[in-house]
């Protein structure tokens, strides 16, 4: 992505090829600058995907059966991508649309000091809370493209993602993307220690960030 915040028309796409021969199965693309492509079971057109995604994928079996069946990626707009990849034996024969579901499930990004990126892939944990268990994805925006840029204000995100494989592919495209400013600032209490936590400290005063 060159400077600036704008849309790109090369790299917002997420391919699927066969290991064995290069053979492409199945993408995802963006616009192009040209009207928008036709799609079929080995094309998907995702109209919000408007910025190139420069780091690989991270993939993950959601529901512990032993198969990678979902995916996660960043893009430079700052945006956290979900893609479910239906198992073998649940697909639909020639029906592209149906066994695979890209879900944007974060805007975290814009202009000025929100021009956020994600350069590198997300880490993936399994992790559980009071409303039960979820996918945590660990990223940290940072524009490598320019490391001395100063304008924007970055952040490391910690995102849960409560919607599994077992839910199907209709729950797994449904979510709302988060954006920014609803997730919890916990920014103030980072220099606080886990004695700290368990401590003095007045948390009833700072209650988004204990819940967190």
């Amino acid at each position: 992505k060159d400077a600036g915040a704008d849309s790109d028309t090369v790299g917002n796409a997420i391919y699927v090829v066969a290991a064995s021969d290069g053979r492409l199965i199945w993408k995802a693309v963006g616009t192009n600058g040209a009207a928008m492509p036709a799609e079929d079971d080995q094309l998907h057109f995702v109209k919000a995907m408007t910025h190139s995604i420069p780091s690989s994928l991270a993939v993950v079996d959601s529901d512990g059966n032993g198969i990678q069946d979902r995916a996660y990626v960043g893009d430079s707009g700052g945006n956290v991508w979900r893609i479910q990849l239906t198992e073998y034996a649940d697909r639909q024969a020639d029906n592209g649309s149906a066994n695979w579901k890209v879900s944007r499930i974060a805007r975290l990004g814009g202009s000025g000091d929100a021009d956020r990126r994600f350069f590198h892939a997300p880490d993936i944990v399994r992790s559980r809370d009071s409303l039960g268990d979820y996918h945590g994805l660990l990223l940290v925006s940072v524009n490598r493209a320019g490391p001395r840029d100063t304008s924007a204000r970055n952040f490391a995100y910690l995102l849960k993602d409560r919607e599994h494989a077992s839910t199907g592919l209709a729950g797994a495209g449904s979510t709302l993307a988060l954006d920014h400013a609803e997730l919890a600032d916990i920014t103030a209490a980072a220099g606080l220690s886990a004695i700290d936590y368990l401590g003095d400290v007045p948390w009833e005063d700072h209650g988004a960030a204990k819940d967190w």
